[in-house]
């Protein structure tokens, strides 16, 4: 029988739900649903994690018979919410938003990002008088913009032009950026604007000469909304929920650790970077006519008993402790020998998802020779005869391929390996854009993978991946090339470090190789990515889901992998350290917010060959020794491993329900004697260190924890290095 333990400081009483709906986000004609106020909190009309351009807004709309409803926003310093529900995107990052009715709430993600497509010269917000604002549309992009409810084709600004609005009343700008070789109807664009991640809106909010606040039931024109509305009574119990996670704390947990592109490198640990504002446009000379007020007054954000820990009406017998032994201001139980586990940091760099100056490339169906240049003349790549796309520069480069919309795929590889004439350009670096681009395609070698990424006469200081709308790639790779340097979807080798970031989505299947795998540094940010590797019917087929060498570290991603073997994995092993001692200290791999769906089934759900450092905003992870081998010769199967050090940060959230969210080692499997293979669900050589009340569901194969050094749960060293049932550590 399947053990199954339930933990974590909150209440399971009354626990809140909260239904995102992620269908089309509706523009808001401003009339509330009448609806019973009794029940739980509902939020309706938005996707689960909602993506806002720095500067724009964002209306809560709420039922209007219920008053008790109060918002408040986790992080302020990322976007602020008022009493109305007006939510102001003020910098890059995530926050929570919190939706209450009483000791009812709800929560939901709010990711902040760069405008892409468009520039907005007027933040959203409140203006004295009039605002004058400037509406830019950047290369390669359309315009459309409203404020009304709905969006008309020829009501545009066209690529590389501006438009002025001057407003006197409040108003609400909506502009919806669009690729230039996109065609648009009317129809259409109302039907996909709601759910575009680029969407922005603009509230403007004008306040009269003299005025010291904005009129109560001042008209505004309503953004696109979040309804907010309790939930009936009568819900079944198969309603899907959504996760309620804690809310973090406001000083980092953890020293980040410096990420150098030389794999040689030691990371040492650095103070966490300094967050600024992101700069819409140069400001103007401030006047009158400029906002008096530039934040709309905010909620308080005071958590509530049932998101504090410290004010459970359910006290612990073991206090919160939010640092690791080693750090300034622990005060836990001493642990020898206790390395830190690292969280990555992300350069400015990590984040480029722009197109400007961009080399557009187009793979067709039927391979023919072609070269192309740069705004210069210069050649930087060629298609050869066999559809290879052969890049040989540094710079941008803009993909797409053949019947991509109608979903059709293209038989070519991608390859990037700089000529000698490189090395003259200003800098190294390679940024590959991927907009509506479907490959299936076989390499030939092994090692190699549908896209190529390696050193050549010239070093590549760096490779970005961006992704734009939706791309697939296949590999048909054969099983018989080399059972050890396996193919890939996406390989980067010769020590080049890989960035993947972006709004779009990529789905990759290797049904004998690796989805993605980096011989170097490996990051991955925001991008939606789905990897598929080996087959229903042959347990044992292909290889890893998502691997990198010497560090992977993720950052609000949303990652869906099932894999043959390991899921999320770092590479680096004791033979690579025992050929360059340098080494010693890399292969550590952190996830720091983002969703997470993880399925090994002949290997580890993750595995980080040093220290790992976990702070979801949601995961699920099951590792299920599908081919029911002995792991006591061949290997091991665990949920989440780590070589020195194991950490669960506070407030992170791996339990969602019983049926969406775990760390499971599934115990369903068994060897040719009939003994259960299942594995453990948490291990680690070293030390396992959870700390904080985040929700934690553990279905134990072997073991709910099993460490080689210590347990420390809350600063406390438990007195036991394997724990069967995890709630005995409450």
């Amino acid at each position: 029988m399947k053990k199954q333990t339930k933990t974590g400081f909150r209440r399971t009483t009354g626990k809140l739900t909260a239904w995102l709906l992620t269908g089309a986000l509706l523009l808001s004609s401003g009339v509330c649903p009448d609806v019973s106020a009794a029940g739980k909190v509902m939020i309706k009309n938005m996707p689960a994690v909602k993506y806002m351009p720095a500067g724009s807004s964002f209306l809560v709309k709420a039922n209007q018979k219920n008053a008790k409803l109060s918002f408040t926003s986790s992080k302020k310093k990322i976007a602020s919410v008022d009493k109305s529900g007006l939510i102001l995107a003020k910098k890059k990052g995530t926050t929570k938003l919190k939706v209450s009715s009483g000791k009812k709430s709800a929560k939901v993600t709010i990711k902040v990002v760069p405008s892409r497509g468009f520039t907005m010269s007027k933040k959203a917000g409140v203006y004295q008088e009039s605002v004058t604002t400037t509406l830019k549309a950047q290369k390669g992009y359309q315009v459309y913009y409203t404020t009304s409810d709905k969006f008309a084709q020829k009501t545009k600004v066209k690529a590389g032009t501006s438009k002025k609005f001057t407003f006197t009343k409040t108003t609400t700008l909506k502009v919806y950026p669009v690729r230039t070789n996109q065609k648009m109807t009317t129809a259409k664009l109302n039907k996909t604007a709601g759910t575009n991640r680029n969407r922005g809106d603009y509230c403007y909010q004008i306040k009269a000469a003299g005025a010291t606040n904005v009129p109560t039931g001042t008209a505004v024109s309503a953004p696109t909304a979040i309804v907010v509305s309790p939930l009936p009574t009568t819900v079944p119990a198969t309603t899907p929920t959504a996760p309620v996670t804690s809310d973090k704390p406001a000083v980092s947990q953890t020293p980040d650790v410096s990420v150098t592109p030389d794999a040689t490198t030691t990371p040492f640990v650095t103070n966490p970077p300094v967050e600024t504002d992101p700069v819409v446009t140069t400001p103007e000379p401030i006047d009158s006519k400029e906002p008096v007020v530039t934040d709309i007054p905010e909620t308080s954000d005071t958590p509530d008993a049932t998101d504090n820990p410290a004010h459970s009406s359910e006290p612990t017998e073991k206090p919160v402790n939010i640092l690791q032994p080693g750090e300034e201001g622990y005060c836990g139980d001493a642990a020898d020998g206790y390395v830190i586990a690292y969280k990555g940091t992300f350069e400015e760099s990590d984040s480029n998802v722009s197109i400007d100056n961009a080399v557009q490339i187009t793979l067709p169906k039927t391979a023919a020779k072609q070269e192309f240049k740069d705004s210069d003349g210069n050649v930087v790549a060629s298609l050869s005869k066999k559809n290879k796309l052969s890049i040989t520069k540094p710079g941008t480069y803009l993909i797409s391929s053949e019947g991509s919309a109608s979903g059709d795929a293209v038989a070519a590889t991608i390859e990037v390996s700089y000529d000698a004439d490189a090395a003259a350009a200003a800098s190294q670096e390679l940024h590959m854009i991927l907009d509506g681009v479907r490959l299936a395609s076989a390499p030939s070698k092994t090692d190699n993978g549908v896209i190529t990424i390696k050193n050549g006469d010239t070093d590549i200081s760096k490779a970005i991946i961006t992704v734009l709308g939706e791309n697939v790639i296949e590999d048909r790779g054969a099983a018989d090339l080399n059972l050890d340097d396996h193919t890939a979807g996406i390989m980067s080798k010769k020590n080049v470090p890989l960035t993947l970031n972006g709004s779009g989505s990529l789905q990759i299947s290797s049904e004998n190789g690796n989805g993605i795998q980096c011989k170097n540094f490996l990051k991955l940010q925001d991008a939606t990515i789905k990897v598929t590797t080996g087959n229903a019917e042959d347990a044992s087929a292909g290889n890893n889901g998502i691997s990198g060498k010497t560090g992977l570290f993720v950052k609000n991603a949303d990652l869906t992998i099932d894999a043959a073997g390991d899921a999320l994995k770092t590479t680096l092993d004791a033979a690579d350290i025992e050929a360059d001692p340098a080494l010693a200290e890399l292969g550590n791999m952190s996830i720091d917010g983002g969703k997470y769906q993880l399925t090994a089934r002949t290997g580890d759900g993750i595995s980080a060959s040093r220290t790992l450092y976990l702070n979801p905003d949601e995961m699920t992870v099951t590792a299920q020794n599908k081919a029911g081998k002995d792991l006591t010769a061949a290997g091991s199967c665990q949920a989440v491993k780590a070589g020195t050090t194991l950490y669960v940060s506070p407030g992170t959230t791996l339990y969602v329900s019983p049926d969406s969210g775990s760390i499971t080692a599934d115990n369903s499997q068994t060897a040719g004697n009939g003994e259960l293979t299942a594995d453990d669900a948490l291990y680690s050589d070293g030390y396992i260190c959870i700390n904080g009340g985040g929700d934690l569901t553990i279905k134990p194969g072997k073991s709910a924890l099993r460490a080689g050094k210590g347990i420390l749960f809350n600063g406390h060293l438990e007195d036991t290095l394997n724990v069967e049932d995890y709630k005995t550590l409450f």
